[in-house]
């Protein structure tokens, strides 16, 4: 994982935040604990915030744009017989790169996508 910084003010601190889905629990799990682990290495600050499931992470991720220099999300969506894995991936990880872009951050995603 590369930690790329915008551009702030002198004083401003650098602090990540990290939302996940702990729908799935234990491979929420195993990815938070590999991005802390990663991060406290770096001795980067970082905080959490956790929704239920993967379409949850864009609202909080707009929510909290302006207030982090960078994320990281975590979760996972697993397809089943239905079309409801396509509908999730698709709205969860559009409107999070969208959010992304439109607002220059930078953003590492971990949200797992399995067939």
């Amino acid at each position: 994982m590369v930690l790329v910084w915008k551009s702030m003010a002198p004083n401003e601190s650098k602090k990540i935040l990290i939302i996940y889905s702990d729908y799935y629990p234990k491979i929420s799990k195993n990815l938070l604990s590999g991005a802390e682990t990663f991060l406290s290495e770096k001795k980067v600050e970082y905080e959490k915030k956790r929704v239920d499931g993967s379409l949850e992470i864009p609202f909080l991720l707009s929510k909290f744009i302006k207030d982090y220099s960078g994320f990281i999300i975590i979760g996972c969506v697993i397809k089943g017989e239905t079309d409801h894995y396509h509908i999730v991936k698709d709205i969860c990880l559009h409107e999070v790169y969208s959010l992304a872009y439109k607002n220059k951050v930078p953003l590492g995603s971990a949200v797992l996508t399995v067939d």
